[in-house]
């Protein structure tokens, strides 16, 4: 299966331009089975009249779990999971830190051609103290939530530092992974984004990643992971 994770900027890129159409584009081209969006806005509303979050569901023909995170001028504003195979099971974990920005983290498993899958989606904060108590409920949601399958954890991290205190609580929940730069895209340094996969039971291997080059639609470039379950 291929698994995507892209932080939109809300759409709007690096030209200035809100531009959910551009995105809906690149977000086809992944020809992913699961994609985490982060950054998502429910408006303002496209050409066709829907709020940014039903224009990528629509466009991506599949199934959506959609997660706001706060209020944003009236509209608003989280995180995106996307799925070609039903959700048989949904949740939202509130992972929010006090005085930093509300931030969640969603918990779906999906009725994979394989069997359950459990994908969890999420976008930490920016500071590392933050960072190191939403990894720690985030270990929680993937103990609380998960069974022997297979476990696929996608989203921005911010995890600058794949050592740090976050990276090694990650690490308890995770499959080892290797990191790719992906953060800023007009020359990209930082590994802000990630795939993990985990199960209890073994044969599930990350066999390939990528970074498109689509360096204007965004801040961040979009991270593609194909994934084999043995």
């Amino acid at each position: 299966m291929r698994v995507a994770t892209y932080n939109l900027h809300g759409c709007v890129g690096r030209d200035g331009v809100f531009a959910p159409e551009r995105v809906c584009r690149i977000v086809s081209e992944f020809e992913a089975d699961v994609v985490a969006l982060q950054e998502v806005s429910s408006g303002p509303a496209g050409a066709a009249g829907l709020a940014v979050h039903r224009i990528l569901t629509e466009a991506f023909e599949g199934y959506e779990v959609w997660a706001p995170t706060f209020d944003e001028e009236g509209h608003m504003f989280g995180n995106l999971l996307l799925s070609r195979w039903p959700i048989l099971e949904r949740t939202v974990a509130d992972i929010s830190v006090k005085d930093r920005e509300p931030r969640n983290a969603i918990s779906a498993r999906l009725d994979a051609p394989f069997g359950p899958l459990r994908v969890i989606a999420t976008h930490l904060g920016l500071k590392g103290w933050e960072r190191v108590r939403q990894a720690e409920a985030l270990c929680r949601v993937i103990d609380e939530t998960v069974g022997p399958g297979p476990v696929v954890l996608a989203g921005d991290l911010n995890l600058w530092n794949p050592f740090s205190r976050v990276g090694r609580a990650l690490g308890r929940a995770t499959a080892p992974r290797r990191r790719i730069p992906t953060f800023p895209t007009g020359f990209p340094m930082f590994p802000l984004d990630a795939i993990m996969v985990r199960s209890v039971a073994g044969g599930i291997t990350i066999r390939r990643y990528d970074t498109p080059e689509t360096r204007i639609a965004s801040d961040h470039f979009p991270l593609i992971a194909d994934v084999s379950l043995g």
